[in-house]
């Protein structure tokens, strides 16, 4: 009887020999997974007997590469000073935000100093890669499968001469990239990388020594953006009953199989936490944000377009303008100040404040194509930032509809209201809140309803039984 106590006890608290697992399934939609299609995953219904489980809160914004990095630094954006996908730089050209963006270690690095060897493979803003006490493979946003996509080097080859083939990093090429495929092709496509992506992993799962291993998968998120109006009976464009109309789910039963298979291969001091970045809700349509702002003086364009295109910040008339927005499914209005332009800034810090309530004002009383209000909710960094890089983020969020309009940022439209963008259009887009699952036979089951997306870094320290940095502010789960 002291022999089963002990070991009890052994397998609730952590030891040094202590392994975390974290599956990323991209904008895995919780009430779906735990709630709608339970019954369609087996595996990770019989998980939940041993888990704490439940709602994620997302960052502002609830945006994939900047949510999975607030996971990974413990912090808000404003730490790691990451917001969009792109961004102005100081010449006036429109930049891709990559890995040498981030400005705060990530827990991989972190580890390194606790002598933990990690494997990371597809986290968003990883590439170019880099050196680390183990292995990486970048993320979707890599441009091919070159040489800064891989650490070790060696690695590129051993994947070449097993799989005959490239690594797959994303369905399509560029950003947005996916959006070119039909819905035969885009089911296809998705399968061929998750397959790939997650025979890779498994590999390193099995041949590997490792102390933390992260691997986030992209297709949900793909498939969601691009095929939700086929089973939404809701959505303005769902076209009724179609041969496509369960293939979402169908995805999810088979990464619910994987799981399964991924389950059996760990061992006792192994925690496997499942979560996503973000949730998915369907997406009525976008606003023409930036035509908005023209059409409201607060963007002044040198020429107006012919046609819908991407803005070019060259072609603005900075002398003239207060505010532009930048990104998409989300509000992000920047202002047009001195502290944050010294070349073509106009606005003194004080009237900062002012221009925030201003814009507020007027675009909550935004309605909808059919003119309907819309429940738009606005975020001011001052209040939901507190890091080093608060000055260099948006100066306005508005989530229109709560997300469930989004944003198109091209200009040159007809009127405030579009169904896609100059990149494709979208059925869906983020929704605010992701899900998490923590995993191991000591557990019992849980619903623990919401936590926050900064929780999820402490909490892995306590899993190791290290303490936690006094710089994470997060709450501790177990």
């Amino acid at each position: 009887m002291v022999f089963e106590l002990a070991k009890k006890l052994k397998s609730f608290f952590p030891s040094s020999k202590k392994k975390v697992l974290i599956l990323g399934i991209d904008g895995a939609p919780p009430q779906l997974v735990f709630e709608e299609w339970l019954e369609y995953l087996p595996n990770l219904k019989e998980m939940l007997h041993h888990s704490l489980y439940g709602k994620m809160k997302s960052t502002v914004p609830p945006s994939t590469i900047v949510a999975w990095n607030s996971m990974l630094t413990g912090k808000d954006p404003s730490f790691f000073d990451v917001y969009s996908y792109t961004f102005k730089d100081e010449e006036n050209k429109t930049q891709l935000t990559s890995s040498k963006n981030v400005k705060e270690a990530r827990l991989w690095k972190r580890l390194e100093t606790e002598s933990k060897r990690s494997i990371i493979l597809n986290v968003p803003l990883t590439y170019p890669v880099e050196k680390l006490d183990g292995i990486m493979i970048s993320d979707f946003l890599t441009p091919e499968f070159n040489d800064q996509s891989v650490y070790p080097l060696k690695i590129k080859q051993e994947i070449k001469e097993k799989y005959g083939k490239d690594y797959i990093f994303d369905v399509g090429v560029g950003l947005a990239g996916y959006k070119n495929y039909d819905t035969e092709n885009m089911i296809q496509k998705v399968y061929e990388m998750t397959e790939m992506q997650l025979a890779v992993a498994m590999d390193f799962l099995k041949k590997e020594k490792w102390d933390f291993f992260m691997t986030v998968l992209i297709g949900s998120d793909r498939m969601q953006h691009t095929m939700w109006r086929l089973f939404d009976k809701t959505h303005r464009r769902h076209p009724g009953k179609n041969q496509y109309q369960n293939a979402i789910r169908d995805y999810y039963v088979y990464l619910d199989k994987k799981i399964g298979e991924i389950k059996k291969m760990l061992d006792d001091d192994t925690y496997l936490i499942i979560a996503s970045d973000h949730g998915f809700d369907k997406m009525e349509g976008r606003i023409n944000l930036n035509d908005w702002l023209i059409k409201e003086g607060y963007l002044v364009l040198k020429e107006k377009p012919a046609s819908p295109q991407k803005i070019d910040f060259s072609k603005v008339d900075w002398a003239k303008t207060k505010a532009y927005s930048i990104g998409a499914y989300f509000g992000r209005i920047y202002f047009n100040r001195k502290a944050r332009d010294a070349v073509n800034g106009i606005l003194e810090e004080e009237e900062v404040p002012l221009l925030q309530q201003e814009l507020m004002a007027k675009l909550s009383k935004l309605q909808d194509d059919r003119g309907e209000e819309l429940d738009n909710q606005f975020y001011f960094p001052q209040e939901v930032y507190t890091g080093p890089y608060l000055k260099e983020s948006p100066d306005l969020y508005i989530y229109f509809d709560n997300l469930r309009w989004g944003v198109n940022n091209d200009v040159g439209n007809e009127g405030f209201y579009s169904q896609e963008t100059t990149k494709g259009s979208d059925d869906a887009g983020h929704a605010p809140v992701g899900l998490f699952l923590l995993h191991h036979p000591s557990i019992s089951g849980r619903n623990i309803e919401v936590i926050d997306i900064i929780d999820v870094m402490p909490t892995i320290y306590k899993l190791y039984g290290l303490e936690v940095p006094a710089d994470l502010k997060g709450k501790v789960l177990v």
